[in-house]
């Protein structure tokens, strides 16, 4: 979902930003995403974050804000930092040098995540909803405890009743649905727009949770006929993350106008 002003405003509230490309996790034979990024916790790496890779002109763009990618490892147990690449990784493989940014800590050549004691989430399976952000949604997700570095539990999560509906998913799905089933017959004269503004709630079920004006009309006719075609949408998406419901909120902005009415109003 993105957000787009359209005949009306149609976005989740949670995916207004760009995707940030995770770090990387070497875990049981595999290399894996991290929805976690461990060195923004790290109590001095921030003042060598400019000049990671000797240089203030590395490689940056908007989807790796923290201008880096990390690369880490769990052996026995221990979370170690293994590399750091630049934003454009793997195209460009230049490294920071880590016995520069942290001289006489490493272990044969690795850091050992000592000062971390926050949870590493790991996505797996197929990715059911993309959101521009770690909030993606996949089949399955994994949480790592971790305390002083020491990965401490494992924890999965089932995400697979995630389902979407065409009209959170296609914006003229829903644009046909909401103007072609208000009754324009009833409404009164609208030489001028009039607007009125809601948030559509995901639930536990396929279709909406729940519906509330943010913004009313003024005109009870206008706000009551919104509120009645909105609630009438007969499937909406429905989302799960650490395998329970995850209400996501939309706004959405109905529109009556005479342009609207000549368009969609029935015979």
């Amino acid at each position: 979902m993105r957000l787009l002003y359209l005949l009306f405003l149609l976005s989740p509230l949670w995916a207004l930003a760009t995707g940030q490309a995770p770090d990387r996790l070497i875990w049981q034979g595999d290399t894996l995403s991290l929805y976690t990024a461990p060195l923004n916790s790290h109590p001095t790496f921030n003042k060598f974050s400019k000049t990671l890779f000797g240089t203030l002109e590395a490689p940056f763009n908007t989807g790796c804000w923290r201008g880096h990618i990390a690369e880490w490892e769990i052996q026995h147990d221990t979370l170690f930092l293994v590399n750091i690449y630049t934003c454009d990784y793997p195209s460009n493989k230049t490294k920071a040098d880590l016995n520069t940014l942290f001289p006489n800590q490493l272990i044969r050549g690795k850091l050992p995540a000592s000062w971390l004691s926050v949870p590493l989430l790991v996505p797996q399976g197929k990715l059911l909803y993309y959101t521009q952000s770690y909030a993606a949604i996949h089949e399955k997700e994994i949480e790592l405890t971790s305390k002083n570095g020491f990965v401490t539990h494992y924890q999965e999560f089932d995400n697979s009743k995630t389902q979407l509906s065409v009209y959170a998913e296609k914006n003229d799905s829903l644009l046909n649905y909401v103007y072609s089933h208000i009754n324009w017959q009833l409404l009164p004269d609208l030489s001028k727009p009039v607007k009125v503004f809601a948030e559509i709630l995901s639930g536990a079920r396929p279709f909406p949770d729940s519906i509330r004006l943010l913004k009313k009309s003024q005109q009870a006719i206008f706000d009551d006929e919104a509120l009645r075609v909105l609630t009438s949408i007969p499937s909406w998406s429905c989302y799960y993350k650490r395998g329970v419901p995850y209400p996501i909120g939309y706004y959405f902005v109905v529109i009556f106008d005479e342009n609207r009415r000549k368009k969609y109003a029935k015979p």
